[in-house]
């Protein structure tokens, strides 16, 4: 529920580890998920079925099911904002916002396991059956609108309760093992706390990468292991991090740079004792983890699946990836359907590509060209010109542009945008891939800002 509920709402173009690694919804065996008891009246107008558009500035008046709906909505919100460290940080800048403690807050990276995942499905089934007890029709058309999406979303991802071996965390691309050390150098630092908090949740990656080598374990005996091509990416990734006995890896010359960077003053000795701590934990026992989990991927190289197209795979499988589809982009379609309406908008959008080079044919000269200005404040600039006559009221926002490390480029998406804290969603962070081609930055930008994920 967490993951996808999170994905729901932070729309986050990366496959961010803080989020896949809370509970991802696997019930365990013989348990029934129930289902959500609706009133007769939100029967002919309840979920699933789709709705025309309700203004939310309607005048309407609140009942005791509007207070039901935002009671859970935000017992939801803080569960997932709550579930593990990197989240927390990432969504809350001040913790009173939401009358959260420091208390309240997993500070690891929470956890990649069947017990997890089983107890992730139980908690969604509550939630939905108390989703469902909310008589929809008496809610503010706001409110009616935010039950459509949760409840939406719930049923979509109650399909793949059972699914749980089917994932694979460590994909060659964005995988977790690539995201974790990644994601670290994003963690911002403007306090001595944000200094311990950074340094506990270091020193909690080499568990959580060893449930991730555990996990591909029960995996490999569910005779559900990776392909051999896979595999190699994911080895190679791993020793980037065990090469020349970690000292080459990247978190320790950037926390070093953080250090350097800081809005307070840090004495001599308090930064020699921190730079020392980062050392220690990642010479000691993130790269002895790294080590680890690429002997054990290599042990489990018998399993390897043979490189097959789809229709070659079992019922099962073909029935994960239709629902894995409908499941991340939240569309409650079926492959079919999906594969009928995008080749009909690209049949659309060819033709009037093919309309305007006839129409001009010196449009044809511009395939290939650079489709930036090369400066990415400018190419926003001209973007937030473009769509305001389609959005009219973009507040102002602050965009930090940033590059990833060298030593990820080749296991990470061209760009990528960081959502904004729910309580400060002025400041957001888009990250530029060095090794991406940045002719066409402009469509990155509009990809990535506007009229995109920001």
């Amino acid at each position: 529920m967490k993951k996808t509920i999170a994905m729901l709402l932070a729309a986050l173009l990366v496959s961010s580890c803080f989020l896949t690694a809370c509970s991802c919804r696997i019930k365990r065996p013989g348990a029934e998920t129930p289902e959500p008891q609706t009133s007769a009246a939100a029967a002919t107008d309840g979920p699933g079925t789709t709705h025309s558009p309700l203004p939310t500035d309607e005048p309407a008046e609140r009942t005791a099911e509007d207070d039901a709906f935002e009671e859970l909505a935000n017992e939801v919100f803080v569960d997932i904002i709550t579930s593990d460290g990197y989240a927390f940080h990432q969504f809350v800048v001040n913790e009173g916002s939401f009358g959260i403690t420091e208390a309240d807050v997993e500070r690891g990276w929470g956890s990649y396991s069947y017990e997890s995942h089983a107890a992730g499905c139980e908690e969604n089934a509550g939630v939905l059956e108390r989703l469902g007890a909310i008589d929809r029709s008496r809610l503010i058309p706001a409110n009616r609108i935010a039950y459509d999406n949760l409840m939406e979303v719930l049923l979509l991802s109650k399909d793949t309760d059972d699914y749980f071996y089917y994932n694979e965390p460590l994909t060659p691309f964005n995988g977790e093992h690539t995201m974790l050390p990644l994601m670290m150098t994003m963690y911002e630092i403007n306090t001595k706390d944000d200094i311990e908090n950074y340094l506990y949740l270091l020193a909690d990656m080499p568990r959580y990468l060893g449930e991730l080598e555990q996990f591909e374990i029960e995996k490999a005996d569910h005779g559900l292991f990776m392909t051999e091509n896979a595999l190699d990416q994911v080895i190679t990734s791993c020793e980037t991090y065990t090469a020349n006995g970690g000292e080459d890896f990247f978190l320790l010359s950037s926390f070093e740079d953080t250090l350097n960077e800081l809005p307070f003053e840090l004495s001599a000795a308090e930064k020699e004792d921190y730079i020392s701590r980062n050392r220690g934990i990642i010479l000691n026992e993130i790269v002895p983890a790294y080590s680890s989990l690429a002997a054990t991927l290599e042990s489990l190289r018998p399993h390897c699946r043979a490189m097959e197209g789809a229709a070659a795979r079992s019922p099962e499988e073909k029935r994960f990836f239709e629902l894995q589809i409908r499941n991340e982009a939240a569309v409650n379609m079926s492959c079919a359907d999906m594969a009928e309406s995008l080749d009909s908008l690209a049949q659309e959008l060819l033709s009037r590509l093919i309309a305007l080079v006839m129409a001009d044919h010196s449009l044809a000269d511009s395939f290939g060209q650079m489709i930036t200005s090369g400066v990415p404040e400018t190419d926003v600039e001209y973007l937030l010109e473009l769509i305001a006559p389609i959005y009219p009221e973009i507040p102002a926002q602050s965009i930090d542009y940033i590059t990833i490390p060298e030593a990820v480029a080749e296991d990470f998406s061209p760009a990528a945008y960081l959502i904004s804290a729910f309580d400060d969603p002025s400041r957001n962070v888009v990250m530029f891939n060095p090794s991406a081609d940045n002719r066409t930055q402009l469509f990155t930008l509009a990809h990535e800002c506007f009229p995109g994920h920001l």
